[in-house]
């Protein structure tokens, strides 16, 4: 089975969004940066090549791209994410397709590209919706862990309703929220690498930020969630070049 990989950056929440073409001012591109698929970009129609254009500030290495939360049809093509040297596309431009994969899509690309500039297009003429719809995008680097999660694990859902009570303890007040599917991996005989891709992905991911788990690196769009950890738990030196880890994470809806 191939090993294991975290995508913790996403270049994409911290650019800046250009341009969307077609965009329904009800459902503006900058949603794409939000890391709940409950928030989503919507364009008026399908006509032609829809584009969503992000500027990363600088350039910035990524070998990864995820779309979640889409309503792409499987007629979806191409669905490429460019990159280039220059907001208009003329300068060293590179191009990547991305397999399609329903509702979310999930892929490491066949080479790291460094590039300021990001571009996602998507043709989907025949999509019944009249609209193309994303809710997450991902562009982004992270890194493989070289042992994968041992056999036992545990697993269930979360319920995230918030309630408040008065001085007297009488409860007022109730936001509901949905149960989300989560786990906890353990990982045992990690080597001092990954330990460190761990320890970065809790300094740029904290508790609060959405990022990738691929259970099979070689099959990321069958094996990856994009999620957020529930715990901080810091990876554990049981002597030299050994490490122990447990993964506290909850799905991201």
């Amino acid at each position: 089975m191939a090993l294991p990989i975290v995508i913790y950056k996403n270049f994409w929440r911290d650019g800046a969004i250009l341009s969307a073409s077609s965009e329904n001012p009800q459902f503006p591109a900058e949603y794409t940066q939000d890391d709940s698929r409950m928030l989503f970009t919507r364009t008026l129609d399908v006509t032609g090549a829809k584009t969503w254009v992000c500027d990363l500030g600088e350039a910035l290495e990524y070998d990864f791209a995820g779309i979640l939360g889409h309503n792409f049809t499987s007629g979806a093509t191409p669905i490429k994410v460019e990159g280039a040297d220059d907001a208009a596309f003329t300068i060293a431009v590179v191009s990547d397709t991305l397999t399609y994969n329903g509702n979310n899509i999930f892929e490491t690309l066949a080479a790291a590209r460094t590039k300021r500039y990001i571009r996602l297009s998507v043709t989907d003429g025949a999509n019944p919706s009249a609209y193309l719809q994303i809710g997450v995008i991902v562009i982004g680097k992270g890194g493989a862990l070289n042992r994968f999660h041992s056999q036992g694990y545990q697993e269930g859902q979360l319920n995230a309703t918030e309630v408040e009570f008065s001085p007297s303890m009488n409860m007022f007040t109730v936001q509901e929220r949905p149960g989300v599917e989560a786990k906890v991996l353990q990982f045992n005989g990690l080597n001092d690498v990954s330990a460190v891709v761990i320890k970065a992905l809790i300094a740029e991911c904290g508790i609060h930020k959405g990022w990738v788990i691929g259970l099979d690196a070689a099959a990321m769009n069958t094996s990856s969630t994009w999620v957020h950890l529930t715990e901080l738990e810091l990876p554990i030196c049981q002597h030299n070049n050994f490490w122990t880890w447990a993964a506290s994470i909850s799905e991201i809806v």
